[in-house]
């Protein structure tokens, strides 16, 4: 019997689960949708702090995939354990970059009371994710990993100039993050014309 070929809404699906966009997809329709509770007046300034919350996520996940290899997986095959780049400065830099990435776009929709229960959900959710991860991780690597996580961090920062060379150019690391930005930008988009829709821009009184 012929195994059946994955349709759309399969592999949006997979897709979902895969980059965990269950985290941020119940803020992103409250801060699209939501009629009420917008800080008004300082538009000129969560505009632009959105913007480089937003930019500077995108930036430091775009360099930790200059790092990280799919799977964990060397050029060879041979599976190795990603502790260079910015996986010097925390064990889940792709994860503290989405969390910039959502949070810049939720300043930018003006609706900030959601920002603190966005926080400490994904934070709540992202460790829950992180701790699984890390046991498949001791599986796999054993003592080089638990002393790697004796060493960096899980999630606070430590302050380290990590000039190590990646494992691909700028170039693969744009294309493999193409959805990403696209999304980025539409999430931003719409929420831009939403706010000049309210204040009368788009089809004014």
């Amino acid at each position: 019997m012929e195994e059946k070929k994955p349709t759309g809404i399969a592999k949006l699906g997979r897709k979902l689960v895969r980059e965990r966009l269950d985290i941020f997809l119940p803020f992103a329709i409250i801060a699209i949708f939501c009629p009420w509770g917008e800080t008004e007046g300082y538009e000129h300034i969560l505009l632009p702090v959105g913007a480089v919350l937003s930019l500077g996520g995108l930036y430091f996940r775009a360099w930790s995939m200059k790092y990280c290899g799919k799977a964990g997986a060397s050029e060879d095959g041979v599976k190795k354990l990603t502790a260079t780049g910015p996986y010097r400065i925390c064990r889940n830099p792709l994860y503290v970059a989405n969390i910039f990435i959502v949070a810049g776009l939720l300043v930018i929709s003006e609706v900030l009371w959601i920002i603190p229960a966005f926080l400490v959900y994904a934070w709540v959710r992202y460790d829950s994710i992180v701790k699984r991860e890390e046991g498949a991780l001791i599986l796999q690597f054993g003592n080089e990993y638990e002393q790697y996580s004796r060493q960096v961090p899980r999630w606070r920062p430590r302050l380290v100039l990590p000039f190590d060379r990646p494992r691909r150019g700028w170039g693969v690391v744009l294309q493999r993050e193409a959805a990403e930005i696209a999304c980025c930008a539409a999430g931003a988009g719409v929420l831009i014309t939403k706010d000049l829709w309210l204040a009368g821009w788009i089809l004014g009184n």
